[in-house]
C-alpha cells in the first residue's frame, strides 16, 4: 500500500488483519457474504448500476454500524453518501 507516485511509501500489509481490503483485492463474494451474515446488510431494492455501488453501499452499512475495520476509515466518509 502507498502512492504509486512515491514508490518510497508502497509497503507490504497483512491482508489477515484487514478483512475488508482482503476481500476488495481477493473476492468481492467475502465482502457481501461478511456484511450479509454478520452485519444484516440488505441489498437496496432500487439495483446497483456496477458491482462498485454494490460495494460502496455494504461498505457504508458496515461503517454505520461497527468501528472494527481500520480500513473503512474515515468512517465520516460513509456518512456523507446518504
Amino acid at each position: 500500500m502507498g502512492d504509486a507516485k512515491n514508490l518510497d511509501s508502497l509497503h507490504e500489509i497483512d491482508l489477515d488483519e484487514k478483512p475488508i481490503l482482503e476481500a476488495l483485492v481477493t473476492n468481492l463474494k467475502k465482502l457481501y457474504e461478511l456484511g450479509i451474515g454478520e452485519f444484516g446488510y440488505k441489498e437496496s431494492s432500487h439495483g446497483y448500476i456496477s458491482k462498485c455501488h454494490l460495494c460502496v453501499d455494504i461498505r457504508k452499512c458496515l461503517a454505520k454500524q461497527t468501528d472494527e475495520f481500520e480500513e473503512l476509515r474515515p468512517r465520516e466518509f460513509y456518512s456523507h453518501l446518504d
